[in-house]
């Protein structure tokens, strides 16, 4: 399967999604097309904020939670772009530096 396929990623992440364990209250169906919205944002740097805000704080190494945590932002904000996106690059954000 090729990331690039539309089709073929929607496999990828019915995979995915399988592996987590999701919230009471919310439907597989809820779930999975919050998913299907961050992965189509970020693939399609749409909007571009969040596509480099992500890039760069994965310049700072891989992190296993990271479509997980966005996705359920996205179901948070089902709904609430603007308050999707200002949560998401909340959660990117870096760290403040400790002096």
């Amino acid at each position: 399967m090729l990331a690039c396929d539309p089709a073929d990623r929607r496999k990828i992440l019915e995979a995915e999604l399988e592996s987590w364990e999701l919230s009471a209250g919310l439907s597989v169906e809820d779930w999975s097309s919050a998913l299907a919205m961050v992965s189509d944002q970020l693939w399609n740097r749409e909007p571009p904020e969040l596509a480099e805000a992500v890039a760069d704080y994965l310049e700072e190494g891989p992190d296993g939670g990271l479509l997980g945590d966005l996705t359920e932002i996205a179901v948070e904000h089902a709904g609430d772009a603007a308050g999707f996106l200002t949560a998401a690059l909340a959660r990117v954000a870096p760290e403040p530096e400790e002096y």
